[in-house]
């Protein structure tokens, strides 16, 4: 019985296994899970009970328990997981800060694999959407990042927790307190910015998911303290599997699709242990960082909460060299500015819910550091992934947004510095301060012995053979950027000769196309003579009103709704006069004319965006991204459409309902001039939930997303019978829309035979 059990433990069972046993060829897809492996055992143990009653084995129900209870419950679990042919026992590749293979790191050991953290999280980024709640990019990297730098199981980053969050002062360092998913203990795990690279640096992820994602932003119906609220409801291993999908998504082209299965959420740990074991940390350290236990009696003893027994493992899985030197977290302190220029920066980039991350609170520091890291490698990130990464367009609207201009700065225009010139100039100022607080090298004392002088000569070398090795790729780099100039300039001069034989070319056409008219005008003058008009025969018919023509009411009564926003046919040919020549057009009025001044203004949305393609589409994404109320303009229905927004008459049917829903306190709320994002956010999102709850009253559907795309459908249902969105209506049955219908065919019927009055009516 205990050999059945181990068999099933560890063999994978195919559903409708008498199917594959049949026919060889077939592969099996999916595999009998632990209830039903446990039936069987049970099932034996049964029959083997009722044939042997005098066994001792089966008498003694602790022996018994132990292969068919809680143990081969968790045995199951942990081997049939994945449902693969080696159960999870297969090697893993490690996953390292840097690798050999890879857009990112030029001196890297030469014991990493093929997968780089860096590039995954710079693919990341480069899909990442301002406000988007979707995806979560900010959220996944961030915990990628967090478990690669704790060397932590996959699974447990959704337990941490911002009450939990510390930060030494006199170490510069914050420390998250990491949570160990199965014994609930926590241990010191600090955390130190990256020698460099700005992918999987910390400080930079956490600005992300506070600026881009919102991380921080807690409504008030959700006040968890999670810094992960969505991995925390996540139950047993569905953290791991969930980080596991990420890391294989955004793998870099590099790594080959046969090797991307060894790659899971235990790469992190394996790549974190190696890089430890390699560059020379020790074993207590390793331990410490790790979580793991010990193996002696020293166990016990250790301290897991101290916070120095860990820091040299951090400053190791970082990149620095100097494992017993202090790393000084980027600072804002450095520009010199005031205090309350600093704040106001940083809570127009940042929408915060957290009192620790106050002004005044205990973690504001780190939230100063990481809003530092986005400013300082703002230059790396635009030249890696483009000028349209979310983290970039965020920082340029805050700086324009707060008009923080440093007279400092280089200016790129003759009326002086603004604030992208203040930006990059911030960018230069707390990165060369970081560097210079930050001398990565081990300093020789008046003691030095023999070994300290050999790794200090070691080190010296080491510096300069990689950067000779940085002249030699940039050399090659300048010729081969070279020979691509030339050859573009080689290019241009041909494209510039060929337009000018092209120009002259059309000059001359154009010339004889010019003579060829003046000829036919002169032939066809004698066809200018004046139109003799035709007196109307009906004299019942008002003068200068046609017998076909509607009232205004008429014309209004049979049109659409929403026919304010529906373009207008494209006009027939411009009418000519008695000459035959095409009169002059009236002077084009302002495209404004019509449409209060505020919506017109090019404010209503972010500039900041190209095409406004950043951001969520829900309904309270309509008014956060717009939030066109302010100045003055109380319908949704005069803005422009966000780029994003690809369908135009489902945003106007959202805007609609909006305009229905929102109340006057709402209105007036959205005016106020001191409204902050925060105040925005709840009104937006107390908003969406109202015009939810009115269509689920009108449409019955209780389940489902305030997207506005599928909020728009369903507007666009209610409008079918109640087209001004009447909240005291409700749905009618089915049937009285069928007769509504047939009622409505009947009357355009009617309408359409000759001699019949016409009638008004609406649908």
């Amino acid at each position: 019985m205990t050999g059945y059990s181990v068999y099933l433990q560890n063999t994978n069972i195919p559903v409708n296994h008498r199917a594959y046993l049949n026919d060889t060829t077939k592969l099996p897809t999916s595999f009998l899970k632990f209830t039903t492996l446990k039936e069987y055992l049970s099932k034996a143990i049964n029959l083997m009970t009722k044939t042997f009653p005098d066994n001792e084995f089966l008498k003694d129900k602790e022996a018994v328990g132990d292969i068919s209870g809680k143990k081969f419950a968790k045995a199951c679990k942990r081997k049939q997981q994945e449902k693969e042919d080696s159960f999870g026992h297969e090697s893993k590749i490690g996953l390292y800060r840097v690798a050999r293979h890879g857009s990112r790191g030029r001196f890297v050991p030469h014991w990493t694999s093929l997968v780089n953290v860096e590039d995954i999280c710079s693919n990341m980024v480069s899909k990442t959407m301002r406000g988007d709640t979707i995806n979560k990019l900010t959220d996944k990297r961030l915990a990628i990042v967090t478990t690669q730098q704790c060397v932590g199981r996959g699974g447990e980053t959704g337990l941490m927790d911002v009450k939990n969050f510390q930060y030494d002062q006199s170490l510069d360092v914050f420390d998250p307190k990491w949570v160990e998913r199965k014994t609930l203990h926590s241990y010191s795990c600090p955390i130190v910015p990256n020698k460099d690279g700005w992918a999987s640096d910390w400080y930079h992820s956490f600005g992300c998911y506070a600026a881009c994602g919102g991380g921080l932003y807690r409504h008030e119906d959700n006040r968890s303290t999670k810094l992960f609220p969505h991995l925390a409801s996540m139950a047993g291993s569905g953290v791991s599997r969930h980080i596991t999908e990420v890391l294989r998504k955004y793998l870099h082209e590099d790594v080959p699709a046969e090797e991307k299965k060894s790659i899971s959420a235990v790469s992190m740990r394996i790549g974190g242990i190696t890089t430890m074991g390699a560059g020379g940390v020790g074993f207590f350290a390793s331990h410490a960082r790790s979580g793991h236990a010990l193996g002696t009696n020293q166990g016990k003893y250790y301290d897991k909460d101290d916070m120095y027994s860990s820091l040299t493992a951090a400053m190791c899985l970082a990149g620095w060299t100097d494992h017993s030197a202090k790393v000084s977290l980027p600072s804002l302190q450095c520009l010199g500015q005031q205090d309350t220029i600093i704040n106001r920066l940083v809570d127009q980039l940042v929408v915060n819910s957290f009192e620790e991350f106050e002004p005044q609170g205990r973690l504001r520091p780190v939230l100063l550091a990481s809003v530092a890291s986005l400013i300082m490698y703002d230059r790396e990130v635009v030249a890696d992934i483009g000028p349209t990464n979310a983290p970039s367009l965020a920082l340029r609207e805050a700086f324009k947004q707060t008009r923080t201009i440093d007279n400092r700065a280089p200016s790129s225009s003759a009326s002086g510095p603004d604030p992208i010139d203040t930006l990059k100039y911030w960018g230069d100022c707390i990165r060369k301060n970081f560097v210079e607080s930050n001398p990565d090298f081990q300093p020789l004392t008046n003691d030095s012995n023999s070994v300290q002088l050999v790794s200090a000569i070691n080190q010296i070398a080491s510096s300069y053979n990689n950067l000779q090795q940085v002249n030699k790729e940039q050399s090659l780099e300048i010729r081969h950027l070279t020979t691509i100039v030339e050859a573009e300039r080689e290019d241009r001069n041909k494209l510039y000769q060929q337009n000018q034989v092209l120009i002259r070319n059309q000059q001359m056409t154009m010339k004889t196309q010019e003579t060829m008219f003046k000829q036919m005008q002169k032939l066809l003058a004698w066809q200018r003579v004046p139109q003799t008009p035709t007196p109307s025969s009906d004299t019942s018919t008002p003068r200068g009103k046609r017998p076909h023509d509607k009232s205004p009411s008429e014309a209004g009564a049979t049109s659409a709704p929403n026919s304010k926003r529906r373009c207008d046919k494209s006009p027939g040919p411009p009418a000519r006069d008695a000459r035959g020549q095409v009169p002059a057009l009236p002077p084009m009025e302002p495209a404004t004319a019509g449409v209060p001044a505020s919506a017109a203004l090019a404010g209503n949305f972010n500039d900041v965006d190209t095409g406004d393609t950043h951001g969520g589409t829900n309904i309270e994404d309509i008014i956060i991204s717009a939030h066109p109320f302010r100045g003055g303009v109380v319908s949704l229905s005069t803005v422009v459409k966000p780029g994003r927004f690809s369908d135009n008459a489902k945003f106007y049917h959202c805007a609609d309902l909006i305009d229905v829903v929102i109340t006057d306190e709402q209105k007036a709320a959205l005016l106020k001039e001191s409204a902050t994002k925060k105040d925005v956010m709840d009104l937006a999102n107390d908003i969406s939930k109202a015009c939810m709850k009115q269509l689920n009253v009108w449409d019955l559907k209780l389940k489902a997303r305030p997207g506005y795309t599928g909020v728009g459908v369903r507007v666009q249902k209610v409008k079918a019978w109640n087209p001004d969105l009447d909240v005291s209506k409700s749905a009618p049955d089915k049937t009285d829309v069928t007769q509504l219908s047939q009622a409505a065919k009947e009357l355009k019927a009617a309408a359409s035979q000759p001699g019949q009055q016409t009638l008004s009516f609406r649908k």
